[in-house]
């Protein structure tokens, strides 16, 4: 757990290629509450890419992780 005023000052932008090849990766088996099945966030990788990377670095520009599910 990261300590109350850390701050990422630097951080390399994660492009398309470093997350594509880990989503493949993932097991196929995923929770019955999760809206998105693994097998077809798998399989739309590719598509869906540029814009996990966008979330990613926006996250980590910001400093700010979403965590509310509704």
């Amino acid at each position: 757990m990261a300590q109350l005023g850390c701050v990422l000052r630097l951080f390399s932008a994660v492009t398309p290629a470093d997350v594509v090849p880990p989503v493949k990766a993932l097991p196929d088996k995923q929770c019955a509450s999760d809206p998105l099945p693994t097998w077809l966030l798998k399989k739309c990788v590719g598509v869906i890419s540029p814009f996990l990377c966008q979330l990613f670095n926006w996250s980590l520009e910001h400093g700010s992780v979403s965590l509310s599910r509704g």
